[in-house]
């Protein structure tokens, strides 16, 4: 098991590495203070650690010092590469942040470039393009919804496994249904679309994966202990009112505005939460069925 400071080590290194572009923007930053303060009281004060990270009253090699085992190493590493992702391919000074993350860990470059590898492959997943839109097979409203409850149910079973980089299959997820969504009412959507439409709700893609990395560490699932956490539902919440909120913009033709959006994502986030008990067999049946598959496989959904 990793001790507290561990924890709270890895905790610091994938907050700087979430920073570590350079050009977040207000409401980017503004998201992951409002997370860090939701968990304000809890057994890691996530506030502190992220004011700290950010006065720098923590230094990367400082954090990296506080990592005894191979394990806790590795999944500092592997976090630091996700949460450098979870917006797309890195920038020069991720990539640099991460060489010096490398570095002070000291990991051998066949485990450094094996996490690349597999974050790119992720991270990368290109919306799909298929059909153009308006040529697709119809679905029926009942046949999108049981898309967007099948997408919740992956991606609570995803907040709940173990593997680190589960984490980072949830985005392109989410994506993935959006775009088919739009594709329904004969819109064609990219990626940065998507992040754009996604981030007017307020679902930013950094600080939904600190998110469910601080649920991680709090809940005892990092590091393989193998108890389950005390899940939020928070991924299943957040991909289901997703689904509808997209659902219900596309039907109107993107005629509804911006404040009657967020009104409408926040009223189906509480309506998911108390749905997410209804599923938990089923949410329990797809992390058996997840387990050993590959996260560009389950990104491809």
């Amino acid at each position: 098991d990793m001790t507290e400071l561990e924890q709270k080590a890895i905790l610091s290194i994938t907050m700087m590495a979430a920073l570590a572009d350079g050009n977040r923007t207000e409401q980017e930053r503004g998201e992951i203070e409002k997370l860090a303060a939701s968990f304000a009281g809890s057994k890691l004060n996530v506030d502190e650690i992220y004011h700290d990270v950010l006065l720098r009253k923590i230094s990367l090699p400082e954090a990296a010092g506080q990592l005894q085992g191979a394990d806790a190493k590795e999944a500092a590493y592997e976090l630091a590469v996700g949460a450098c992702n979870a917006d797309g391919a890195t920038n020069e000074l991720e990539k640099k942040f991460l060489s010096a993350l490398a570095q002070s860990l000291n990991l051998a470059p066949e485990v450094v470039g094996k996490y690349h590898k597999e974050a790119e492959a992720v991270a990368q997943l290109p919306v799909p393009t298929g059909a153009p839109a308006g040529t697709a097979p119809k679905m029926s409203e009942a046949e999108m919804d049981d898309m967007i409850r099948k997408a919740a149910i992956v991606n609570a079973a995803l907040e709940l496994m173990p593997e680190t980089l589960s984490t980072l299959a949830i985005i392109p997820l989410q994506m993935r249904m959006v775009y088919r969504i739009g594709q329904n009412f004969g819109f064609e959507l990219d990626q940065s679309y998507i992040k754009d439409f996604a981030g007017t709700l307020g679902i930013g893609m950094s600080s939904q994966f600190l998110e469910v990395v601080a649920r991680k560490i709090l809940g005892g699932v990092l590091g393989g202990v193998g108890r389950q956490a005390a899940s939020s539902g928070m991924s299943f919440a957040v991909t289901y009112a997703l689904g509808q909120v997209a659902k219900k913009y596309y039907a109107s033709g993107r005629k509804i505005d911006t404040v009657q959006l967020k009104e409408i994502f926040s009223k189906m986030v509480a309506d998911a939460g108390s749905m997410k008990d209804k599923y938990s067999q089923e949410i329990q049946s797809k992390i058996a069925e997840l387990k050993g598959k590959s996260f560009s496989d389950i990104s491809k959904g």
